[in-house]
């Protein structure tokens, strides 16, 4: 679950709904523990995060309570994606819990 918007997270990250259908992380500057194997071997590899299906939540900041909305099941696209930016694709509108 993130927020999305035009804005930088703590972790360094821009994560924004550019449409519905279309999902865009572009790193900004590194701030998280760069020990952690995810984001070095990524990091260190000039590649991607896990390319598999995310489902992905927005969180809606209120004065004292959170929204979570579901905005979908989101994959990456290789093509458009970079080094430091990774493009993701609505997949499914939909999610079913089994």
């Amino acid at each position: 679950m993130i927020e999305l918007g035009d804005f930088v997270s703590k972790s360094g990250w821009i994560n924004k709904l550019e449409t519905t259908k279309k999902l865009r992380e572009k790193h900004v500057y590194l701030t998280f523990d760069y020990q952690h194997n995810t984001y070095k071997n990524a990091l260190d590899t000039g590649g991607h995060f896990n390319p598999t299906d995310r489902v992905v939540f927005d969180v809606i900041k209120g004065n004292s309570i959170r929204k979570y909305i579901f905005r979908g099941v989101f994959h990456l696209n290789r093509q458009e994606s970079t080094s430091n930016e990774n493009v993701w694709d609505l997949t499914k509108d939909e999610y079913q819990i089994k």
